[in-house]
């Protein structure tokens, strides 16, 4: 929703992957909403979720399936402002059936263990 929030202030662009907590801080003032729940042991300095770093800045109206469309999901990589590839999705054992992924329209699914693996082609409309 931040994101969301975030891209109708700025003419529809994303912010830049690698600021893109602090871009939308304001919007949710805590870091609370950025810290991945499953995570046990989780420190006040990590986070766990990542943004979709092809995104970086576009906008969304550019992207030819939203729904399709990874935009944030969870990490490996507990930094702030993490961003990168589906690489970055852990590997989950029993307990988890899978990874939470919000996408360009803005709903979340867990997408299966194995969909970490799937190649993501960013097609743009014509301006």
């Amino acid at each position: 929703l931040l994101l969301e929030i975030y891209s109708t202030d700025y003419d529809d662009r994303l912010p830049p992957a690698n600021t893109w907590m602090d871009a939308t801080f304001d919007y949710g003032k805590s870091d609370l909403i950025y810290s991945d729940p499953n995570i046990e042991g989780i420190k006040k300095s990590q986070y766990g979720y990542a943004f979709f770093r092809p995104l970086s800045g576009l906008r969304t109206q550019s992207i030819s399936d939203p729904a399709e469309m990874p935009l944030t999901f969870e990490s490996k990589d507990l930094s702030r402002n993490a961003n990168g590839l589906l690489d970055l999705l852990p590997y989950r054992l029993k307990k988890h059936k899978g990874n939470n992924v919000s996408f360009l329209d803005y709903h979340a699914a867990v997408m299966p263990e194995e969909w970490r693996f799937n190649v993501i082609v960013v097609d743009l409309r014509e301006p």
